[in-house]
């Protein structure tokens, strides 16, 4: 939206031009979580994550973040989306037998508004296969 102030006469005030970005918004549209054993005893966790707009455009560059529960110190916690609005992440190797759950916090990218409101899901459990 713009607007102009002027005195009247043609001429501009100093206020000038006043221009007002409404930022696009980002969702999570898709939010999955797989298990693997890839050494006997020790399990990993993935996450897989699609980042789109209000439109339902795929968005490139996305940082998402977010939470083990139980927390995983060390391990990978968020990812930033390809051209296809698309992102994993695997964690380190998991000695319990219990799930994981993943809570998303944050999605940022230049120029957009992250709206947890309209995710599909904000969280996703992962369990040992």
């Amino acid at each position: 939206t713009a607007s102009y102030s002027g005195n009247g006469t043609n001429t501009p005030s100093s206020g000038g031009l006043t221009q007002t970005v409404n930022p696009g918004t980002l969702h999570i549209a898709a939010l999955t979580g797989t298990g693997s054993v890839p050494k006997q005893g020790n399990w990993q966790a993935t996450v897989n994550i699609t980042i789109q707009d209000s439109n339902g455009n795929s968005v490139f560059g996305a940082v998402v973040s977010g939470a083990w529960v139980p927390p995983l110190p060390g391990s990978a916690s968020g990812c930033s989306t390809l051209a296809s609005g698309q992102c994993s992440f695997t964690t380190g190797n998991i000695s319990v037998s219990t799930g994981e759950v993943w809570t998303a916090a944050t999605v940022v990218l230049p120029g957009y508004v992250y709206d947890p409101t309209k995710n599909v899901q904000s969280n996703v459990t992962v369990n040992h296969s």
